[in-house]
């Protein structure tokens, strides 16, 4: 919990933070789901692809700005995920 994480939302780029997990419901077939509190206040629930995605996207923005020199940290700085279950083969 607490890793962040962007979402690309046609030209606009979101930061939020990883606040809550749920584990997969085998009984109900529902993958586990990652609760994200965006810095603008939105929440949205994601799996693990998006969540990885999401953690990419981050990163990358981060590499970006600390290329343009504006210190490795996207302006609105969000949270960061627990570690996810590896992923499967």
């Amino acid at each position: 919990l607490g890793t962040r994480l962007a979402r690309q939302f046609g030209r606009r780029c979101a930061f939020g933070t990883v606040t809550s997990w749920v584990p997969a419901d085998e009984t109900e077939k529902d993958p586990p789901l990652w609760r994200i509190e965006h810095d603008d206040g939105d929440k949205e629930d994601l799996e693990e692809e998006d969540v990885r995605a999401g953690i990419e996207l981050f990163q990358k923005q981060a590499a970006a700005k600390g290329r343009r020199g504006g210190g490795g940290q996207p302006q609105q700085e969000e949270g960061v995920l627990e570690p996810l279950p590896a992923a499967s083969a």
